[in-house]
């Protein structure tokens, strides 16, 4: 259901908006960061999922795709973000 460390789990699914098949991340190293605002201004998130093979960095940077961030513990996983994908950067490190 996601990568385990210490019982906290990460998933990511990214679908397109028009409701065609989605990938899932689970599995895959993920970071991510979501700054939420008492305003009207929408929330953002900056997420980083690590080691995607190259298909799947070509499904994701497709417009109008959907992103759903889930996060928790073994026990019980929540929805943090749910949103539309603004931007995309494939960057190699190492």
């Amino acid at each position: 259901m996601g990568v385990e460390l210490f019982g906290r789990l990460a998933r990511v699914t990214v679908a397109p908006i028009d409701g065609g098949d989605g990938l899932d991340a689970s599995g895959l190293r993920t970071v991510f960061r979501v700054s939420k605002t008492a305003t009207s201004e929408p929330n953002a998130a900056t997420i980083s999922i690590y080691n995607l093979a190259e298909a799947s960095r070509g499904r994701i940077k497709a417009k109008d795709q959907a992103v759903v961030l889930e996060a928790g513990y073994t026990d019980l996983v929540e929805q943090v973000c749910v949103g539309v994908i603004k931007r995309v950067e494939h960057r190699r490190e190492g």
